[in-house]
């Protein structure tokens, strides 16, 4: 059966929509990771330790609870980068709101390291928690699958091997030689 007119229309409309929503998810996903080792770094303070002592010992339900403290700290912060904005600095309302985003995820991250075990306890929140790790996976895999990832993983491949090449270690050819060298010899492969 051919999708009508309509369907199109919607396909031409959502698939920008679904695509940026699934890059915004795998770049949460990527920040998740990285901060999570740099909060790892910070917590050899002593205060720290104490403080995800105290995480670590919590009940199901207070785990849940301490997952919202890095939602609740950063609220005011985020008000404060609409308020920015809305007078007229907007960059600085961006770079404020960037970073609450950022330092957020990076206390979320850990907070939810001490806390998981006690809070996938709760059924529901374990099965929410599969629940996001299905979409994570689903999102990565249409993202692979979709023309615009494809192009854009060749742009990166091609960045990367014109920073590889600029190394003064290599025989002086230029770089656009070089990178045709290296397609022919991935398509030979291929």
């Amino acid at each position: 059966m051919k999708p009508t007119a309509f369907q199109k229309l919607i396909a031409v409309l959502f698939y920008p929509l679904i695509f940026v929503l699934a890059l915004l998810l795998i770049f949460e996903e990527w920040l998740w990771e990285k901060t999570l080792i740099i909060t790892r770094q910070i917590a050899v303070l002593p205060v720290i330790k104490h403080i995800e002592f105290l995480f670590r010992r919590l009940p199901p339900y207070g785990a849940l609870a301490a997952l919202c403290i890095p939602w609740l700290l950063l609220l005011p912060v985020k008000f404060l980068a609409v308020r920015l904005v809305a007078h007229h600095k907007p960059i600085l309302g961006v770079i404020v709101l960037i970073t609450a985003k950022v330092l957020g995820t990076a206390v979320l991250a850990r907070v939810f390291a001490l806390t998981r075990d006690q809070a996938l306890s709760i059924a529901w929140f374990k099965k929410l928690y599969d629940l996001i790790l299905f979409l994570l996976s689903w999102a990565k895999e249409w993202m692979r699958n979709s023309k615009a990832y494809q192009m854009a993983r060749i742009q990166i491949n091609d960045v990367k091997e014109w920073w590889r090449l600029r190394r003064p270690s290599f025989l002086g050819k230029s770089f656009r030689v070089q990178l045709k060298l290296k397609r022919k010899n991935l398509k030979k492969k291929n």
